[in-house]
């Protein structure tokens, strides 16, 4: 039942995560010219580091939405309840020999191919167990 997804969209390969500023450093013995750059350096990096915010913010929550919308496709395309799919992507990821979202879902896949077996055979000895009740 395995489908094609675009992983490379839901892992946000395509979003810059964003980089944390450098603090500036100012040593032991300094001169007052030193100090005059440094206090004007960490302004810089307060601004720079309000900016790595926003876009720290924004990284998590586009990473979430993308999260969100690949779930709520798997439950559709499994037809599942969103708690059968949390429970067996948690079955899964802790299954999988990586955390890449393809490899978990690879293994995903897998186990609703198994859980669809299972219950198709457990119809076919519920329907026998029925009829033979029946005769």
């Amino acid at each position: 039942m395995r489908m094609n997804y675009d992983f490379e969209y839901y892992c946000g390969c395509d979003i810059t995560v964003p980089t944390k500023p450098a603090k500036p450093f100012l040593r032991g013995k300094h001169t007052s010219v030193e100090a005059l750059a440094y206090a004007e350096a960490l302004v810089e990096y307060e601004r720079e580091l309000l900016g790595y915010q926003e876009d720290k913010a924004f990284y998590g929550r586009e990473l979430n939405s993308r999260r969100e919308k690949f779930f709520a496709l798997l439950a559709t395309d499994y037809n599942i309840s969103v708690r059968q799919l949390a429970l067996t992507w948690e079955e899964a990821q802790c299954h999988a020999s990586a955390d890449d979202l393809e490899t978990v879902y690879t293994l995903f896949d897998s186990l609703m191919t198994f859980i669809d077996r299972y219950n198709a055979q457990y119809v076919k000895i519920d329907n026998v167990q029925n009829y033979n009740k029946t005769c």
